[in-house]
């Protein structure tokens, strides 16, 4: 289990695989994405599910490295467990710049998300 606090530029995360569940809530705008997301990187490319896996994501305020960031690990999770990723993305009702982040993110991953609103 990985488990990340929600700071002030960053993101709670949880990765409980024994649940098959990764959460990711909240903002991520800090300076150094790649740091902040190593170990869970390197978790995701050895991690293969025999179930399905879900992933859900809050979407928030995303720089650029964090958007590639977050393409690339959900791209890597659909690869290594294909036909088993599920993926949910939690956007506010008519937020374009949400709706954008959340196209951004998975664009190409080789999985298709649901993508849920609320307000």
């Amino acid at each position: 289990m990985i488990e990340i606090a929600e700071g002030e530029k960053s993101p709670y995360v949880l990765v409980k695989p024994e649940e098959n569940k990764m959460i990711i809530k909240g903002n991520s705008f800090m300076a150094n994405p790649p740091s902040f997301y190593e170990k869970i990187i390197q978790w995701s490319q050895s991690f293969k599910s025999s179930v399905p896996f879900n992933v859900e994501v809050t979407v928030g305020f995303y720089n650029t490295s964090t958007l590639k960031i977050m393409n690339m690990l959900l791209k890597t999770l659909a690869t290594n467990n294909e036909g088993k990723l599920n993926i949910t993305l939690f956007v506010e009702d008519e937020d374009e710049d949400q709706i954008n982040t959340a196209s951004t993110i998975t664009f190409n991953i080789g999985a298709q998300p649901k993508i849920v609103h609320y307000n």
